[in-house]
């Protein structure tokens, strides 16, 4: 079964965007079968970007038609644009635009699972840890 990629990018609240896609599977809608939608976010480590999960998530896609995987490049990363001058790439900053993408998705009221690898893995732990300050509801936290 084909899996689709569409990009998906998201502003940030500093003025740059986070470069990102969102990869599902062109099989049988999800609506028409009994089986509920499994999102789940993919973060890379450090000095990385969405391509080292690419083939994870492709692989999940095809085994599990109903999942939607959204991967996204971290600032400064990838296609990701930089931090604008006097930034700096810290935890806190990564978790507040890891939080406008789960807003931009609007999954911050759904439930939704993560992958995260190295730095992107700590990322994820935080948000499980804190999901109050996330406003949102994780399944499960794959590290990787």
């Amino acid at each position: 079964m084909p899996v689709v990629i569409k990009e998906r990018n998201v502003s940030c609240i500093w003025g740059g965007t986070l470069t990102g896609i969102l990869l599902t599977n062109d099989a049988i809608p999800t609506d028409q079968t009994n089986e509920k939608t499994i999102k789940i976010i993919g973060i890379h480590g450090w000095l990385d970007n969405l391509n080292s999960l690419l083939p994870v998530a492709k692989q999940l896609i095809d085994r599990h038609p109903n999942y939607e995987i959204y991967l996204y490049d971290r600032a400064g990363h990838g296609f990701s644009s930089h931090l604008p001058q006097g930034f700096n790439y810290s935890a806190m900053h990564n978790l507040q635009d890891l939080r406008t993408v789960i807003q931009s998705l609007r999954w911050n009221k759904e439930q939704f699972s993560i992958i995260g690898h190295s730095y992107g893995a700590m990322l994820g732990t935080v948000v499980c840890t804190f999901r109050i300050y996330f406003r949102c509801v994780y399944s499960g936290l794959f590290c990787i």
